[in-house]
């Protein structure tokens, strides 16, 4: 695999995702998929660009492929990596009903915080924004 090829083709989908061009945006992200492999970014913007076409199905589909690819590539990542990875599948699996795993991968997330006051404080917004939510929703 050729990270760098990969890298040019996710970042000509993400010109067509940030114009709200969604469909065009997963052609091009879904090819760079099958011809250099996965990668937990351009996952995460496949099941976005299919979120924001209304397809909750094809956007957990992902999800489960992130899931993997993130258990993976976890020893290479980066901090930064670990936690938007986490904050994202923490939302994905929200949107899904599965409130008890979204807050146990923000709190995984927290584990990559450490010494880093930017990182923490990002997850703990997310945790308090998670718990809020659900507080609202048993009223």
């Amino acid at each position: 695999m050729n990270a760098l090829e990969r890298k040019a083709k996710h970042q000509e989908g993400l010109v067509f995702f940030q114009q709200g061009n969604f469909s065009e945006a997963i052609e091009i992200f879904s090819d760079a998929h099958m011809t250099y492999g996965a990668h937990v970014a351009l996952l995460a913007d496949i099941a976005i660009s299919y979120l924001q076409l209304g397809d909750e199905v094809a956007a957990q589909n992902i999800r489960h492929l992130l899931e993997e690819e993130y258990f993976q590539a976890s020893p290479l990542l980066s901090e930064d990596s670990h936690v938007e990875t986490l904050i994202f599948l923490s939302k994905m699996r929200e949107l899904n009903k599965e409130v008890a795993s979204a807050l146990k991968a923000l709190e995984s997330a927290l584990e990559f915080t450490e010494g880093n006051f930017s990182l923490k404080t990002r997850v703990l917004t997310e945790l308090i924004d998670l718990k809020t939510r659900l507080e609202e929703s048993y009223k």
